[in-house]
């Protein structure tokens, strides 16, 4: 080739070099300009569940700079085409290095003329670079199917590890790196994290601004999830709930005020969530004073303050109570309720032992069964009061430090026992009704205004070994014992007759003796001898004492 030949193929190599760069520019942009258009045209949506966004993001090597590489040398061939270039030229120029082209260009300057020597030399370079490059090309081809397979090997054995964690129900760190349709991508050792937007809190979902902020961020999380596509791609869906959760037991502590909104209102009380956590405040622990119904007080969605009295991480149980957060209805109660004085309550609830009488909102004391009537033994507090009624009591004792207090409903009168002595004096006798049969004895009721108890010692003489003697309601003959007005006892025993009872054979025997004597008086005509009125035995008896 003749120099001026070679020295205008070197010419039209840089005119060809500087028009490639300017067409792949132009390719690029027009690339790029197509994309943007599209994200404006088509933005995506957040709509998508955790899975369907979980699969975008695969576990396989994170795409890079190669895939755009071809996209440009797609370009590339397309501007060569129009360039309409010599191809041996064409591939020459393209596989040129910067360092090379440089070189080029500065042959055939002052301080580098072109000779013969320096014409060989470039072409010389040309063609080691062009073998360099196709040397490269080949042995990178060789070399990718290895490349591969180590990177696949190296996630393999990082999938391994995040089983285990899995498994184990441990928690891991990962980075965040972007923000993805659905939630968040975390890299977690070169493999990609789902986080979705629903499992970022415990129970709300963040605003767009919380999670363009957790951007570059290290997060500690939980593998929710690890899936499996038939392809053999993978993908692992992460949560921040339980580490948040976990995080939420261990800052609770008893003692501690909270607030949180009802969630829910049984019977037995209100239930609040507490950032994610479900506390119950119960119907005891609602207020200070009586409530019936969690629904009068509370609705749904209402924010409500409480105390923690009760933390049982290990049974998710966290109890509450509201009743620190009012005043005290037993405060100043023995000023407002003396002893001594009369109120007005309402009968609200009777046991075995008494009743339970609510005086004021809050405070609610006990009529017993025995401070009911001075003269009666009242077995059941239902028999003279009934629920929801109301009626006046005495205030008997009164404690603002135990709050507690009693009542009686027999000293709103004074004791009639004093006088009971003259109205009931001892031996007097009255017909009793049996009311009570108690171990001790029975309760019998001798008039409407006085009942009086019999013990079993005095009933010995009528009872056979120890079945009692006598049946509920059975009328019964008493007479007065003993009548003890200190202790308001009334002691009874029964009426029992002592005329004795003759034995039915000894009566047969005296009616056969007189049948014999009878005869003996018919036999003798009339007359009748001292021997004939004794019997054989009595008569063998009286002739051997005689002799």
């Amino acid at each position: 080739m003749s120099e001026d030949n070679i020295n205008a193929v070197d010419n039209t190599m840089q005119e060809n070099l500087a028009e490639q760069n300017a067409n792949v520019e132009s390719s690029l942009n027009e690339v790029n300009q197509d994309t943007i258009s599209s994200e404006i045209e088509n933005p995506q949506e957040e709509s998508q569940t955790p899975t369907d966004a979980a699969s975008d993001i695969q576990l396989e090597p994170i795409p890079t700079a190669a895939t755009t590489t071809e996209e440009i040398a797609d370009q590339a061939e397309i501007s060569n085409e129009e360039s309409k270039i010599p191809q041996e030229v064409e591939l020459e120029a393209i596989e040129k290095i910067p360092e090379q082209a440089e070189t080029v260009e500065k042959a055939g300057t002052p301080e580098t003329p072109v000779t013969p020597e320096t014409t060989a030399t470039n072409h010389t370079r040309i063609e080691n670079f062009h073998t360099d490059s196709i040397l490269k090309e080949e042995v990178e081809k060789e070399q990718a199917p290895k490349q591969k397979e180590n990177k696949q090997q190296a996630f393999e054995a990082i999938y391994k590890q995040l089983q285990i964690i899995k498994d184990s129900d441990k928690t891991l760190t990962a980075t965040v790196k972007a923000r993805v349709r659905g939630g968040l991508r975390l890299i977690y050792k070169d493999v990609p994290l789902f986080l979705p937007a629903s499992h970022y809190y415990i129970k709300r979902s963040p605003s767009e601004a919380e999670l363009q902020e957790a951007v570059g961020k290290e997060l500690e999380v939980h593998i929710h999830e690890i899936q499996e596509f038939e392809e053999g791609r993978k993908a692992i869906i992460v949560t921040r709930k339980h580490v948040l959760r976990d995080q939420l037991w261990d800052t609770l502590k008893v003692g501690d005020f909270v607030e949180g909104k009802v969630t829910s209102i049984p019977n037995f009380g209100v239930f609040i969530d507490i950032g994610g956590i479900e506390g119950l405040i119960h119907i005891s622990q609602l207020t200070q004073y009586r409530l019936d119904n969690p629904n009068k007080m509370f609705k749904k969605g209402d924010k409500v303050k409480a105390k923690v009295i009760e933390v049982d991480k290990d049974n998710s149980r966290l109890a509450l109570s509201r009743k620190d957060l009012e005043d005290s209805p037993w405060k100043d109660i023995e000023t407002r309720f003396p002893v001594g004085s009369t109120v007005k309550g309402v009968v609200r609830r009777i046991t075995e032992f008494g009743a339970y009488i609510e005086i004021a909102p809050g405070i609610d004391g006990l009529l017993r069964t025995h401070e009911i009537s001075w003269t009666k033994r009242i077995k059941r507090p239902s028999e003279v009061i009934k629920v929801g009624s109301e009626i006046d009591v005495y205030v008997l004792n009164v404690s603002e430090e135990r709050k507690s207090i009693s009542f009686s409903l027999k000293r709103l009168q004074p004791s009639p026992w004093p006088t009971l002595i003259e109205k009931y004096p001892i031996g007097s006798v009255y017909e009793g009704t049996v009311k009570q049969i108690v171990p001790q004895g029975a309760i019998l009721e001798i008039t409407p205004e006085l009942d009086g108890f019999m013990p079993r010692s005095k009933m010995k003489p009528l009872m056979k070994g120890k079945k009692f003697p006598y049946e509920l309601n059975q009328k019964v003959q008493v007479e007065i014992s003993e009548l003890n007005s200190e202790e308001e006892s009334l002691i009874l025993a029964p009426i029992i007759d002592n005329t004795p009872q003759q034995n039915p054979k000894d009566k047969y025997n005296k009616s056969n003796k007189n049948n014999e004597i009878d005869d003996k008086l018919k036999a003798n005509k009339g007359s009748i001898a001292l021997g004939d009125l004794l019997s054989e035995e009595d008569r063998k008896n009286l002739i051997g004492n005689v002799e």
